[in-house]
């Protein structure tokens, strides 16, 4: 799985603190389930489901991952500037590179998406 092309941390959200953020998940894997969760960026990278970092920032059925063409929709306030991971809360999904990074800043007054190599 990736998130539109990207895993690993390579796309980098970029939102304003207090920024209502909609993040719309579709599962567009044929042979897996998987889910979407922001949560704390913390090390290691968690093996499955934890609090989200934000309320209702966790796609439906987290732990089991929702089937080939299932969608939901993340809606939450950014309303603390720190460094999140974005990713697949399936067990063991996370953990095979299914995340991307979302930052919530205290300075940017516009959301930004970036790619980056690392």
């Amino acid at each position: 799985m990736n998130f539109n092309g990207f895993n690993e941390g390579k796309l980098v959200l970029n939102v304003p603190v207090n920024w209502n953020v909609v993040i719309k998940f579709t599962n567009k894997d044929a042979n897996l389930t998987h889910s979407a969760e922001v949560v704390d960026s913390v090390k290691p990278m968690p093996a499955g489901p934890m609090d989200p970092a934000f309320p209702r920032a966790a796609s439906a059925r987290l732990m089991e991952g929702l089937g080939a063409g299932a969608s939901d929709s993340l809606r939450f306030v950014a309303s603390k500037p720190g460094t999140y991971l974005i990713f697949c809360a399936v067990p063991g999904h996370g953990l095979a590179g299914m995340w991307l990074r979302l930052k919530v800043s205290a300075t940017d007054k516009r959301p930004t998406l970036i790619a980056t190599t690392s």
